[in-house]
């Protein structure tokens, strides 16, 4: 009616409303085979349908009964690789699902039992851990030795050279206290003073079980702190590692060595490498990555004021047998996940 009131008439633009923003989206078989059966050409005819699975990705041809339309839908595009042939494809939902369920410590075991428990095609073994060590695994690796540099350049050039010895002389402190946390905690802060040149504390009220330092005079090549008290070296160690909780906290490491004193990226590797499964070593390797990424990303968003402390949680501490504050920080967004998603289609190109 409106084509023959107005011969330039054309129908106006379709429109999507609400379409989600997510790039896939799960439908059921019988909802899909009432949208593929009917022929788009002529209307009255049926399709024969053929389908071929490769993963979670799903190809159907079809042909129509009543009219010669034939048609190839498929619900993920395929990407390009140097073997690109019909026995090996290479769809981007297979892809994306592996990267997922790798960037999340899921685990390929896992994701097919989740899998075949909805009723979701799985990916095979074979494709997951082919497209896991093509794809996936050189993306998390670039990416850790990018974040290891920038991590470094951020906030760790000006005490890059003192670490090992603070990290030695934090072991000798536990072990040689014996068991004393007050004792441990003072060597400790001690160690930051002697770095200064400061070996002596008995004028210090502070120090009531430790005296002066254990070690021999210094020697003429002895390297102190530049800047010494209140220089940017000195207040960057206060500000990172001398901190009043690590000063509190030394007091409960063990010193026979039963309680592990990093005991909070144990946590988060055991998310990451479980402890129930065993892993070839390129897998955890690759899963040890992952754990520093993550763990260096929550470091610096601390050091950076991005993730503030918005509140505080109580728990029962079982080592000091008495109920600890621990502070809650702002919720992260880990943009280094779509990072590593961005480097995986590098890698496949």
């Amino acid at each position: 009616r409106d084509f023959k009131q107005d011969p330039t008439w054309t129908p106006p633009a379709p429109t999507t409303r609400n379409l989600p923003s997510f790039e896939y989206l799960v439908v059921s078989k019988k909802s899909l085979l009432s949208l593929l059966r009917k022929c788009t050409n002529c209307r009255t005819g049926e399709n024969h349908l053929s389908f071929r699975m490769e993963g979670m990705a799903v190809t159907c041809t079809g042909e129509c009964n009543s009219c010669p339309h034939k048609f190839t839908w498929g619900n993920s595009k395929v990407l390009n690789t140097s073997k690109c042939s019909n026995m090996e494809r290479l769809p981007k939902i297979n892809v994306d699902i592996t990267y997922g369920a790798v960037i999340t410590s899921i685990g390929g075991t896992k994701l097919h039992q989740i899998c075949s428990l909805v009723g979701i095609s799985p990916l095979s073994n074979n494709t997951f851990h082919r497209i896991k060590k093509l794809y996936v695994s050189p993306a998390i690796a670039e990416t850790f030795w990018k974040m290891q540099g920038k991590v470094i350049d951020a906030y760790m050039i000006p005490l890059r050279f003192w670490i090992r010895v603070i990290i030695n002389r934090c072991y000798d402190a536990v072990i040689t206290a014996q068991g004393n946390g007050e004792l441990a905690s003072e060597k400790f802060r001690a160690i930051l003073l002697c770095m200064t040149g400061q070996h002596t504390f008995d004028k210090d009220p502070s120090f009531k079980h430790l005296k002066s330092c254990s070690h021999s005079a210094p020697t003429v090549n002895w390297i102190f702190i530049p800047g010494g008290i209140g220089g940017r070296i000195y207040n960057r160690l206060v500000s990172e590692v001398f901190t009043d909780k690590n000063i509190e906290d030394i007091k409960s490491a063990s010193w026979r060595l039963q309680t592990s004193t990093c005991e909070s990226i144990n946590a988060l590797a055991w998310r990451y490498a479980s402890k129930d499964l065993y892993f070839t070593r390129p897998g955890h390797e690759m899963r040890t990555q992952l754990t520093m990424i993550h763990w260096n990303y929550l470091k610096h968003t601390i050091a950076d004021g991005t993730r503030p402390v918005v509140g505080k949680k109580s728990y029962n501490n079982p080592t000091s047998k008495r109920v600890v504050w621990r502070k809650v920080r702002k919720s992260m967004s880990h943009p280094w996940r779509e990072d590593i998603k961005r480097l995986i289609y590098q890698v496949q190109k």
